[in-house]
């Protein structure tokens, strides 16, 4: 079983290296923070690509995040965290207890279920152009997509790297490229479109410490709306 632990920071803060390095996986980090003393990451130089002025460095770093299997193909599992969060508990323990039969391994949102009304609280919040959010919203409904068929929280997940997943992160990074960069938005209708009925991880994935395994241990330093 080879597993890779993943983050992306451009722009932004170092990813956390935490006191727990488990053995049995790599750790790479995509950034453009130049490489320090600290071993606890494999640097990986990023690409600048988006022509998208609004959230640069967001989309800059979230192709990482999701078509993880183009940057680093020689793994059978991928745990994502965001820069915030760390690992701590032994990878293999973890994937063996949480995916089972599963394709991938999510975290609930701790507030909602809908992307419907991700949607609106994504506009309120000013955190992505409107109109990117409206054509989103109106996509989905043109879809039949239902209300209230699943919200999660992506600032850490498991997942499988085989055709099904991967083809479902294509999808995904369509819907991030053509509508919104906030991607749980999104992942519930790609979840839907290929047939993925995801594992659930107990506890958070946002607020400090909320998990036992792939806690946040730091706050997002920087402003998340336009």
């Amino acid at each position: 079983m080879k597993i890779a632990v993943v983050t992306a920071s451009i722009g932004s803060i170092s990813p956390v290296s935490f006191k727990k390095k488990f053995e049995n996986a790599d750790y790479y980090s995509f950034t453009d923070i130049p490489s320090s003393s600290d071993s606890y990451w494999q640097n990986k130089k990023v690409i600048n690509f988006t022509c998208e002025n609004n959230f640069i460095n967001r989309r800059n770093a979230k192709i990482y995040k999701v078509l993880t299997h183009f940057f680093l193909p020689n793994y059978d599992y991928y745990i994502w965290i965001d820069s915030t969060h760390a690992l701590n508990q032994d990878p293999k323990e973890l994937i063996e207890s949480s995916l089972n039969t599963k394709d991938i391994a999510l975290f609930k949102h701790s507030k909602r279920d809908c992307i419907y009304e991700e949607g609106i609280e994504i506009i309120r919040k000013k955190q992505d152009v409107v109109s990117k959010v409206e054509r989103q919203m109106d996509f989905y409904k043109s879809k039949k997509y239902p209300s209230n068929n699943g919200l999660y929280e992506l600032s850490a997940f498991i997942k499988k790297n085989n055709s099904k997943v991967n083809c479902a992160m294509l999808s995904w990074w369509e819907q991030i490229c053509m509508y919104s960069s906030r991607d749980q938005l999104s992942f519930p209708y790609v979840l839907k479109l290929h047939g993925i009925k995801p594992a659930i991880l107990k506890g958070k994935a946002r607020g400090r410490l909320s998990n036992r395994y792939l806690p946040q241990i730091k706050n997002w330093p920087h402003d998340r709306t336009i």
